[in-house]
Protein backbone atom coordinates (compact mmCIF):
# COMPACT_ATOMS: atom_id res chain seq x y z
CA UNK A 1 0.00 0.00 0.00
CA UNK A 2 0.86 3.19 -0.84
CA UNK A 3 1.03 6.66 1.36
CA UNK A 4 -0.48 9.78 0.03
CA UNK A 5 1.97 12.67 0.00
CA UNK A 6 0.88 16.55 1.23
CA UNK A 7 3.57 19.18 1.35
CA UNK A 8 3.75 22.02 3.72
CA UNK A 9 6.37 24.89 3.79
CA UNK A 10 9.15 23.04 3.72
CA UNK A 11 8.00 19.95 5.44
CA UNK A 12 6.74 17.32 3.22
CA UNK A 13 4.10 14.44 5.01
CA UNK A 14 3.54 11.18 3.73
CA UNK A 15 0.22 9.04 5.49
CA UNK A 16 1.22 5.28 5.12
CA UNK A 17 -1.25 2.56 7.34
CA UNK A 18 -0.30 3.65 10.84
CA UNK A 19 2.94 5.19 10.16
CA UNK A 20 3.16 8.90 9.57
CA UNK A 21 6.55 10.32 7.83
CA UNK A 22 7.79 13.71 7.97
CA UNK A 23 10.63 15.08 5.38
CA UNK A 24 12.50 17.52 6.88
CA UNK A 25 14.83 18.96 4.44
CA UNK A 26 18.35 19.96 5.43
CA UNK A 27 19.70 23.47 4.44
CA UNK A 28 22.26 23.47 1.57
CA UNK A 29 25.11 25.91 0.26
CA UNK A 30 26.77 26.27 -2.70
CA UNK A 31 29.69 24.50 -1.32
CA UNK A 32 28.51 22.05 1.58
CA UNK A 33 25.53 21.44 3.79
CA UNK A 34 24.51 23.20 6.71
CA UNK A 35 22.06 20.29 8.04
CA UNK A 36 21.49 16.98 6.90
CA UNK A 37 17.88 15.96 5.36
CA UNK A 38 15.96 13.28 7.83
CA UNK A 39 12.52 11.95 8.10
CA UNK A 40 10.71 11.55 11.38
CA UNK A 41 8.57 8.53 11.28
CA UNK A 42 6.04 8.08 14.06
CA UNK A 43 3.33 5.52 13.96
CA UNK A 44 -0.14 4.30 15.76
CA UNK A 45 0.62 2.14 18.57
CA UNK A 46 -1.03 -0.86 18.60
CA UNK A 47 -3.08 -2.10 21.76
CA UNK A 48 -1.19 -1.35 24.76
CA UNK A 49 2.39 0.04 23.10
CA UNK A 50 2.98 3.05 23.61
CA UNK A 51 3.39 5.75 20.62
CA UNK A 52 7.27 4.93 18.58
CA UNK A 53 9.12 7.26 16.62
CA UNK A 54 12.58 7.20 14.88
CA UNK A 55 14.46 9.96 13.09
CA UNK A 56 16.21 8.72 9.92
CA UNK A 57 19.16 10.34 7.49
CA UNK A 58 17.69 11.11 3.71
CA UNK A 59 19.68 11.13 0.79
CA UNK A 60 17.87 13.95 -0.38
CA UNK A 61 18.81 17.40 0.41
CA UNK A 62 17.91 20.79 -1.02
CA UNK A 63 21.09 20.78 -3.33
CA UNK A 64 20.23 17.95 -5.30
CA UNK A 65 16.45 20.18 -5.91
CA UNK A 66 19.07 23.24 -6.93
CA UNK A 67 20.40 20.45 -8.81
CA UNK A 68 17.48 19.38 -10.87
CA UNK A 69 14.72 22.38 -10.84
CA UNK A 70 10.97 21.44 -10.58
CA UNK A 71 12.02 18.38 -8.56
CA UNK A 72 9.63 18.54 -5.95
CA UNK A 73 10.41 16.17 -2.45
CA UNK A 74 6.34 15.60 -2.56
CA UNK A 75 7.02 13.64 -5.89
CA UNK A 76 10.11 12.03 -4.87
CA UNK A 77 8.86 9.98 -1.96
CA UNK A 78 7.02 7.25 -1.48
CA UNK A 79 5.83 4.73 1.45
CA UNK A 80 4.56 1.21 0.99
CA UNK A 81 3.48 -0.58 4.29
CA UNK A 82 3.32 -4.60 4.33
CA UNK A 83 -0.06 -6.05 5.27
CA UNK A 84 0.68 -6.92 8.61
CA UNK A 85 1.32 -3.08 9.70
CA UNK A 86 5.12 -3.71 10.80
CA UNK A 87 6.96 -2.88 8.55
CA UNK A 88 7.23 0.53 6.13
CA UNK A 89 9.82 1.33 3.37
CA UNK A 90 10.62 4.74 2.39
CA UNK A 91 11.38 4.63 -1.45
CA UNK A 92 13.48 8.45 -2.50
CA UNK A 93 14.29 9.18 -6.48
CA UNK A 94 17.20 11.04 -6.03
CA UNK A 95 16.73 13.81 -9.17
CA UNK A 96 20.53 13.82 -9.78
CA UNK A 97 21.06 15.36 -13.64
CA UNK A 98 23.84 13.23 -14.53
CA UNK A 99 22.05 10.30 -13.32
CA UNK A 100 18.98 9.76 -10.88
CA UNK A 101 19.28 7.07 -8.79
CA UNK A 102 16.98 5.52 -6.29
CA UNK A 103 17.33 4.93 -2.27
CA UNK A 104 15.16 2.72 0.01
CA UNK A 105 14.88 2.94 3.73
CA UNK A 106 13.03 0.00 5.39
CA UNK A 107 11.44 0.60 9.52
CA UNK A 108 10.61 -2.44 11.07
CA UNK A 109 8.23 -2.49 14.31
CA UNK A 110 9.29 -4.33 16.63
CA UNK A 111 7.68 -4.90 20.61
CA UNK A 112 6.36 -1.20 20.06
CA UNK A 113 10.11 0.30 18.98
CA UNK A 114 11.32 1.05 15.69
CA UNK A 115 14.23 0.56 14.05
CA UNK A 116 15.47 1.39 10.39
CA UNK A 117 18.37 -0.43 7.96
CA UNK A 118 19.62 1.15 4.79
CA UNK A 119 18.80 -1.12 1.50
CA UNK A 120 20.45 -1.18 -1.84
CA UNK A 121 18.28 -1.03 -4.98
CA UNK A 122 19.54 -3.45 -7.56
CA UNK A 123 20.75 -0.61 -10.13
CA UNK A 124 20.78 -1.97 -13.93
CA UNK A 125 22.91 -0.87 -16.40
CA UNK A 126 20.20 -0.76 -19.00
CA UNK A 127 19.98 2.54 -20.40
CA UNK A 128 16.34 3.67 -20.00
CA UNK A 129 14.59 5.40 -23.14
CA UNK A 130 16.09 9.05 -22.00
CA UNK A 131 19.72 7.35 -21.70
CA UNK A 132 19.83 7.15 -18.34
CA UNK A 133 20.38 3.76 -16.03
CA UNK A 134 16.79 2.30 -15.51
CA UNK A 135 16.25 2.42 -11.36
CA UNK A 136 13.84 -0.01 -9.78
CA UNK A 137 10.26 1.92 -8.68
CA UNK A 138 8.83 -0.32 -5.73
CA UNK A 139 4.90 -1.40 -6.24
CA UNK A 140 4.82 -3.31 -2.52
CA UNK A 141 6.49 -4.33 0.33
CA UNK A 142 6.11 -7.33 2.87
CA UNK A 143 7.79 -8.04 6.02
CA UNK A 144 10.67 -9.88 4.22
CA UNK A 145 10.46 -9.15 0.76
CA UNK A 146 10.18 -5.95 -1.53
CA UNK A 147 8.55 -5.95 -4.70
CA UNK A 148 9.68 -4.01 -7.78
CA UNK A 149 9.42 -3.02 -11.45
CA UNK A 150 11.46 -1.30 -14.01
CA UNK A 151 11.03 1.18 -17.14
CA UNK A 152 10.41 -2.01 -19.08
CA UNK A 153 7.58 -3.16 -17.20
CA UNK A 154 9.39 -6.30 -15.87
CA UNK A 155 8.16 -7.18 -11.93
CA UNK A 156 10.52 -8.80 -9.71
CA UNK A 157 10.72 -9.88 -6.03
CA UNK A 158 13.53 -9.47 -3.50
CA UNK A 159 14.25 -10.82 -0.07
CA UNK A 160 15.25 -7.98 2.28
CA UNK A 161 17.95 -9.67 3.75
CA UNK A 162 19.70 -9.62 0.35
CA UNK A 163 18.97 -5.95 -0.22
CA UNK A 164 20.62 -4.48 3.42
CA UNK A 165 23.40 -2.34 2.94
CA UNK A 166 26.69 -4.01 4.40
Amino acid sequence: MAGEVSSASRTTELAAGDYKVAFRPGTWTPFAPKSSSYYEVSMIPKGDEPAAAISVESELSRGIFKEAPGAEPSKQIRAFVSGSGDTLLIEEVLPVAAQPRSNWILVKRHDGDLSHEYLLPPQRQVKASDGKNDIPRVTSVSDSEVSFHYSDGRKITTKVKDLVKK
